[in-house]
């Protein structure tokens, strides 16, 4: 008999069920391989009569990049026209187990085969097996507590997937009822043919097999005909019931004879079982009850006017449907809603202690910030981006200039490098510390990072967690955009991404990240949406002129970074700032005016202030009072700790 066994040990915890089986069951031949979120497939024209069967060379593409992150949903099964499974349901009541008996008992012993489940070694499991060649399409249900999986009805959940009500992963069983060893699963070939008694018993051209067992699923359950014929259970609304049957039914895709011999059999379980009591139909009323509702199906092409008693009704099923939705909607957003913050008082704000303003990167990051990098093309962002991964893990000043707080881990997420180019770059830097960041390659993979699905965001956490981050690195945008088929210039799209990272920043306390974006708009700004700009504390702008010199400059809260040169080792690829570009004369005479206007201000007032309060409280161009600012500084006139500046004075920069 062959097996097929999965080469590796599966991801950690099963949390890429479909990355780990596709290429398993690929190896043992089968098709019709498919993603399912939960036990729902979200793919369209996949499953169903007419759904197309997907091939190795389609699922394994979802396997390694699948948009939507399918590589981490579920794996399911959806069988060719050869095979069947019975789905045998024995738990919480559920009377499976006794039908399979009654079934046996009257069509003889099923052949040992290949089951799966997720509820261990009991009678509760699906059974597989193939079909005679040329068998259409079977029974839906057997019985109460069994199901059939056919090509055109449902299909397989099977492993590595989990349970997603129980959490239990999903688990192959041989023919000795014993359980297969996790990565080995039988192939398509390997079950045994269904025996002739039982394809007869399950055609649905017959009635079901067992006396008083409707085959149809009555909204989206058996209806249990067993259940109905116990004593004192027919009441008035039983007749509601087959009625409803019976429209159900007329809408099915099977023959005109096999439903009205369904409908006919329903009302023959009842006359045989006197203990029943009052018979709501008597036999003929089958045949009768279909001929009333074709009459009532050629009336389905007439308006229906406003005003009037169906006009209502249809009004009424629709607003409950839109209550319905929106609860639903409502109760989502619940189940997903961060916990509330408590309330303070102005008073309680103003004296709580939140440490200053803190610096991950002195004058460029301030600690619990996140910024954007914005890079002309080809402007050299890598190679910043790298600078900035030595500085963050060894704790060396960033550029040469900007001082560097080295806390915890940095996660670097590379949506764009190949593996190898990039460790051939930061191989270059050599970097001291490397147990200090950790190195995500995401490229072609981009769909993984979903920052606005719930569940995608409690496997990074803890990921991000467990790993001791404190800061991401994304490089860069455009492919998880791309991924996900968002539009950067739409802010409706935009931005719910935006604020995943945020969800996703709280939920792993990471404290900063740092995101990378390319520039557009003639090389002014940040390319896309305008709340693009909206989401950092700081803007870094990466540009290059027309000789190759390529500047940084960056400002937000508490950022003010002139455009300024760096210089470039082509050997060791460091980046270090050199002067910022020379002052426009006029802004030159401007400021000694400026600088003198700043000093009187902190003599009467000289508690130190941020570069922005000092350009709102002194009169004049913002920009001629920010240069005038960092003449200050750079002559020791001012001084700067935590983001703020004020006179030269131990008590106030001690």
């Amino acid at each position: 008999m062959k097996y097929n066994k999965l080469n590796g040990s599966p991801s950690a915890g099963n949390q890429l069920p479909f990355a780990d089986g596709a290429p398993v069951y690929a190896e043992a031949g089968w098709a019709g391989v498919i993603p399912a979120k939960g036990k729902v497939v979200q793919l369209q024209g996949v499953t169903g009569g007419s759904g197309r069967q997907t091939q190795p060379d389609e699922y394994l593409k979802w396997a390694e990049t699948g948009p939507g992150g399918y590589y981490r949903q579920n794996i399911a099964l959806r069988l060719s026209d050869a095979l069947v499974g019975l789905d045998v349901d024995a738990y919480d009541g559920k009377p499976g187990a006794a039908t399979l008996e009654a079934l046996e008992a009257a069509q003889g012993v099923l052949p040992a085969t290949f089951s799966s489940t997720s509820r261990g070694p009991g009678p509760s499991r699906i059974f597989f097996y193939r079909l005679p060649a040329g068998t259409g399409r079977l029974n839906t249900l057997p019985g109460p507590g069994i199901e059939t999986i056919q090509h055109h009805h449902r299909y397989a959940v099977v492993w590595p997937s989990r349970h997603p009500g129980t959490g239990e992963t999903y688990r192959w069983f041989g023919p000795d009822g014993e359980r297969l060893e996790d990565g080995v699963v039988p192939s398509p070939e390997d079950f045994p043919e269904l025996p002739a008694a039982w394809v007869a018993a399950l055609s649905s051209e017959g009635v079901t097999a067992l006396s008083g067992t409707v085959v149809p699923v009555l909204d989206g359950e058996p209806l249990d005909v067993r259940a109905m014929l116990t004593p004192g259970a027919i009441t008035d609304g039983q007749d509601n019931k087959l009625a409803a049957l019976a429209w159900h039914l007329y809408h099915s895709d099977l023959p005109r004879s096999t439903c009205v011999d369904i409908l006919e059999g329903v009302v023959a379980a009842f006359a045989d079982n006197a203990a029943a009591g009052k018979v709501p139909w008597k036999p003929g009323d089958g045949e009768a009850k279909w001929e009333y509702l074709e009459a009532k199906g050629e009336q389905r092409g007439s308006v229906v006017l406003a005003g009037s008693d169906d006009f209502d009704r249809l009004v009424a099923v629709q607003q409950q449907r839109m209550r319905v939705n929106a609860e639903a909607a409502r109760r989502e957003r619940a189940e997903v809603r961060p916990e509330r913050p408590k309330m303070l008082t102005g008073a309680e704000f103003l004296a709580a202690d939140f440490g200053g303003v803190m610096w991950r990167v002195d004058g460029l990051l301030a600690q619990g910030g996140n910024a954007l990098l914005a890079a002309q093309a080809k402007a050299g962002k890598t190679t910043l981006r790298n600078n900035l991964i030595k500085s963050l893990v060894d704790g060396e000043p960033f550029l040469g200039r900007f001082e560097v707080a080295q806390d915890g881990v940095l996660a670097v997420f590379d949506l764009e490098m190949p593996d190898e180019m990039a460790q051939d770059w930061l191989r270059r830097l050599k970097i001291q510390h490397p147990e200090r960041f950790m190195y995500v390659p995401m490229l072609g993979r981009g769909a993984s990072l979903d920052p606005t699905d719930p569940d995608s965001v409690a496997e990074w956490a803890a990921d991000l967690k467990a790993a001791g981050v404190t800061t991401m690195l994304i490089d860069c945008l455009s492919p998880l955009l791309a991924a996900f088929g968002l539009d950067e210039d739409k802010p409706s799209q935009v931005r719910p991404l935006l604020e995943g990272f945020n969800t996703l920043k709280r939920a792993a306390s990471v404290q900063e990240i740092v995101l990378i974006h390319h520039m557009g708009h003639n090389g002014t700004r940040a390319r896309g949406a305008s709340s693009l700009l909206d989401w950092p504390d700081a803007i870094w702008d990466l540009t290059k002129d027309e000789q190759e010199r390529r500047y940084l400059s960056a400002r937000g809260r508490g950022v003010d970074v002139s455009k300024s040169a760096l210089e470039f080792d082509p050997q060791t690829k460091a980046l270090t700032l050199a002067d910022a570009e020379p002052v426009a004369p006029e802004l030159k005479q401007a400021t000694g005016t400026t600088e003198t206007k700043i000093l009187a201000h902190f003599e009467k007032h000289p508690e130190p202030l941020t570069r922005n309060e000092v350009a709102n409280a002194i009169p004049g161009r913002k920009a001629t009072i920010l240069a005038a600012v960092k003449a200050l500084l750079a002559s020791e006139r001012l001084a700067e700790d935590a983001g703020k500046v004020g006179p030269v004075s131990d008590a106030l920069f001690g």
